[in-house]
């Protein structure tokens, strides 16, 4: 697996998946967020990805210079990068799961729950 062709086959599709989920999010915010709230929503989101950047791009500082082959050939702390994300990755879910479980307004007015859709605005 560790080829130049699967590296690079897996780095065009993280950038797919994550420039979708981007533009997914925003349109999630325009369409669930109150229109009064929308500009705060959408800078949050952006600026997140930006703050979110600067420790993925400082990760690199962990491994080996590019000259030195050998320790490159040694390192294991890729593993590390490898797991950031995936460490996140579950804490989101357990999130989205178990703590943030309020429904959109839309979709709770559509659904007959005027009450709890009123609620939440």
């Amino acid at each position: 697996i560790a080829h130049t062709a699967t590296l690079s086959i897996g780095r065009v599709l993280l950038g797919i998946g994550a420039g979708i989920m981007n533009v997914a999010f925003g349109k999630m915010i325009t369409e669930t967020v109150p229109g009064s709230l929308v500009a705060k929503f959408a800078t949050a989101h952006n600026a997140s990805i930006c703050i979110g950047m600067m420790p993925a791009f400082g990760l690199a500082a962990i491994l080996p210079d590019t000259e030195d082959l050998q320790a490159n050939k040694d390192d294991e702390l890729w593993r590390v990068i490898w797991l950031a994300p995936a460490v996140i990755g579950i804490i989101v879910t357990l999130l989205t799961v178990l703590v943030f479980r309020q429904e959109p307004i839309s979709f709770c007015l559509m659904e007959g729950r005027d009450e709890e859709g009123i609620k939440h605005l």
